[in-house]
């Protein structure tokens, strides 16, 4: 356990918000050849996140919910390029539902210089 501590880096906050503004937002969507390292990416994150959820004896229904919803459309293949925007799609939706609720619940913060002692402020984003 304490080898785990000792490699633990904090969840990068903005990096996440970043990219799920790229995908849900930006009116330019991301390149077909970038969509496999960004659902490589919010996979990822995802996951890390889904842990810290479900880590938590008092996580609702609802979270777990959304842990499982985001895992599963993670699986889904997006190699072919067939349907693979929408899937990376489908999975940022997920994780910023699950983001938010991490961030809600488990006092994430942003974790760059600048603001580093604020609670990150997605309000701006659409659901």
């Amino acid at each position: 356990m304490i080898a785990g501590l000792k490699t633990w880096t904090p969840v990068p906050v903005v990096e996440i918000v970043a990219t799920l503004d790229r995908v849900l937002e930006s009116p330019v969507p991301p390149l077909d050849r970038e969509l496999v390292y960004i659902h490589w990416q919010l996979r990822s994150w995802h996951a890390r996140l889904g842990n810290i959820a479900s880590a938590d004896a008092r996580c609702p229904g609802s979270v777990l919910r959304l842990v499982e919803s985001g895992r599963e459309i993670g699986l889904d293949p997006i190699g072919d390029g067939t349907g693979a925007l929408g899937t990376v799609r489908r999975l940022a939706t997920a994780l910023s539902a699950l983001l938010d609720e991490v961030v809600h619940r488990h006092g994430l913060r942003v974790d760059d210089g600048e603001e580093e002692h604020n609670p990150v402020n997605r309000a701006r984003r659409s659901p």
